[in-house]
């Protein structure tokens, strides 16, 4: 053990930093038994210094309580019982109870029907208790036949700091909280529905806790939506938190904006939300709250206490939605594009989550949620979309997912850099990437599963690109379309394509194996051309999965090796016409390298000759 303080110096020193590398199985709290048994002058240092080193009592399962508070000195107590109460423990804690002005700490973990008795005991002051916890371990599921647990309302606590409620219901007239001045975090865990329960009572309690620096609830169920909007016209003034920088709510909408409705949190860093499944989202004091934490100040504050606030954290600058399975979520960041990849593992300041399964109720609660904060995404100039639950490809959901996705998108109007990571069925690709030009004006960057794609800005032209000749129906004998009707495939697109990306490859081939013969270079772009190797650079950004055909042809037409080689030429043609060579060769140069270079290397060994030794860099061209 390595004690970094002067042993003269423990009294009034605050924490002491411990190195217990050697002995991992020692609890933080008893670190100071072992070392009073090593002699007894460490032993007189240790015990001399109780207060300044902070020292208590752990009073857990298999430990000889009585005897401990008989032998060791008078130190604070910590009552650790997590698991449940049998016969010993029950005895213990019974005990321990009657020390209760030595109490610091207390965790109690037991079914319902074993914690009335213990709760009913634990009435009147503990004068110096600081932590506590207290867990209804809930065996029933329904609500009808659980056992309701109430908190004592004459249990006091004046110096509580932290404070935790799994399944217990603190009562209307709760003395605990009413005191609770210094209080610092509160969590209500698997809050049910209950009088109690209700937003204007919890904002009535928390008006007391002007320490109050994280704050909790978390439901169990759905609390009823009329139990709460009929008393939203009436909030009242607004109750102010000054210190809260962390809030996480699991339920309805309808409660947190009651809630959110009566309270203000000028320093709040943190907004972690989760919504039960629900037809509608309605979160207008949601908006206004993350509005009020990005500009509100808060006179009795110090400088130093606003600097961490609000503020900057939320000014959002990047925003990810993601659809994973069981749950969607919205996160949000104040990180800067240009910011550096260290500052990367932050946390994200605002998470909201929506709990269901289905990904059309997914997209419909995520729609409405992002349609209703739209006017926080004003700054978002980053944005990525995660699609990462796989479905097959059906065509009687296309049209109304994509209306969903739409939704989404116009929400972040302002976005410049769109990254589309989707987890192999095409569907995020194909509901998204055809109408980038209309959704997102401001775009300029596009990356679909890590690759960069150039952004086409033309609607017409995405159209077009993406419009399989099945759909278009056109005579194949006719030898010229009129003015007024030319055709909306993308067959003119194709030929194109494919003409730029053989002048490319060959140039590119020409770059990097500058004395290679005709024949094999011939051999080389013939290689890159295949249908093949067009087919899987296709469905590397899932091209194919946006064309439009006809429905009847959809699976053999989005499956066939030749319809996605041609999509792919389809759209190098498309940003040929729009922007020129320049960016067809930023694109296609280094996307194609590796493929180059495994063609050369097959057709060396075509010719008999030996592998290269060491492969050839990219000297890759800017090419204006």
């Amino acid at each position: 053990m390595n004690l970094r303080s002067p042993p003269s110096l423990f009294e009034g020193m605050g924490p002491i930093e411990l190195d217990l590398a050697v002995d991992q199985s020692w609890i933080l709290e008893r670190w100071w038994f072992k070392l009073t048994h090593v002699c007894q002058t460490w032993r007189h240092l240790i015990l001399a210094s109780a207060t300044g080193l902070d020292l208590h009592l752990v009073c857990t399962y298999g430990t000889p309580v009585r005897t401990m508070l008989t032998h060791a000195p008078p130190l604070p107590l910590i009552m650790y019982y997590p698991r449940g109460l049998g016969d010993g423990a029950v005895m213990d804690v019974l005990f321990l109870l009657q020390h209760r002005q030595r109490l610091h700490r207390i965790y109690v973990g037991a079914p319902a029907p074993n914690l009335l008795g213990l709760l009913d005991l634990m009435v009147g002051e503990y004068p110096t208790l600081l932590h506590l916890v207290i867990r209804s371990h809930t065996e029933q599921h329904s609500a009808s036949s659980r056992t309701s647990v109430e908190l004592p309302a004459k249990l006091q606590a004046p110096l509580l700091r932290h404070f935790t409620l799994f399944d217990i219901r603190p009562p209307l007239g709760s003395e605990l909280l009413l005191r609770a001045e210094g209080l610092v975090t509160l969590d209500l865990m698997d809050v049910v529905d209950s009088p109690e329960a209700h937003p204007a009572h919890l904002v009535r309690q928390l008006a007391h806790m002007v320490q109050l620096e994280r704050l909790v609830v978390h439901f169990r169920t759905v609390l009823p939506n009329r139990t709460v909007e009929r008393t939203l016209s009436d909030v009242g003034s607004l109750t102010a938190l000054p210190r809260l920088n962390l809030l996480s709510f699991h339920g309805g909408s309808a409660y947190l904006e009651g809630v959110l409705a009566r309270i203000s949190a000028p320093s709040l860093q943190a907004l972690s939300l989760n919504f039960f499944a629900q037809l509608t989202f309605d979160l207008p004091h949601l908006v206004h709250f993350v509005r009020t934490a990005q500009e509100q100040t808060f006179p009795s504050l110090s400088s130093t206490a606003h600097a961490r606030g609000g503020g900057t954290n939320f000014q959002f600058h990047t925003a990810e939605l993601r659809f994973e399975a069981g749950t969607t979520c919205v996160l949000l960041d104040s990180r800067a594009r240009d910011q550096s990849q260290a500052d990367s593992a932050k946390t994200n300041p605002v998470q909201l989550h929506v709990s269901c399964r289905a990904l059309d109720w997914q997209l419909a609660g995520l729609a409405q949620i992002c349609g209703a904060l739209a006017p926080l995404f004003e700054r978002v100039e980053r944005l990525t979309l995660g699609l990462y639950i796989s479905h097959p490809y059906t065509n009687s959901d296309s049209d109304s997912d994509r209306a969903q996705w739409h939704v989404l998108l116009r929400a972040f109007g302002g976005t410049k850099i769109l990254q589309l990571a989707d987890s192999g069925s095409g569907r995020l690709v194909r509901s998204v990437l055809p109408f980038t030009a209309e959704l997102l004006p401001a775009l300029q960057k596009l990356r679909v599963n890590g690759l960069p794609l150039p952004h086409i800005r033309s609607r017409r032209l995405l159209e077009q690109i993406f419009t399989h000749r099945s759909l278009a129906l056109r005579p194949k004998r006719s030898f010229e379309d009129s003015p007024d009707d030319p055709s909306p495939d993308n067959e003119q697109l194709v030929r194109i394509g494919d003409q730029v990306f053989s002048l490319v490859v060959t140039d590119l081939i020409r770059d990097h194996f500058p004395n290679l013969r005709v024949g094999p270079s011939s051999k080389v772009r013939d290689r890159l051309k295949h249908t093949a190797t067009l087919s899987r650079v296709a469905c590397l950004y899932h091209l194919h999965d946006c064309l439009l055909v006809q429905a009847a042809q959809a699976t053999e037409v989005k499956g066939s090796l030749n319809a996605q080689a041609e999509v792919f030429m389809a759209y190098v043609g498309g940003l040929y016409r729009e922007q020129g060579m320049g960016p067809v060769n930023d694109f296609l140069r280094p996307l194609l390298y590796s493929y180059v270079q495994d063609a050369y290397e097959n057709i060396r060994r075509e010719h008999l000759l030996p592998p290269m030794q060491t492969p050839r860099a990219p000297t890759l061209r800017s090419v204006s």
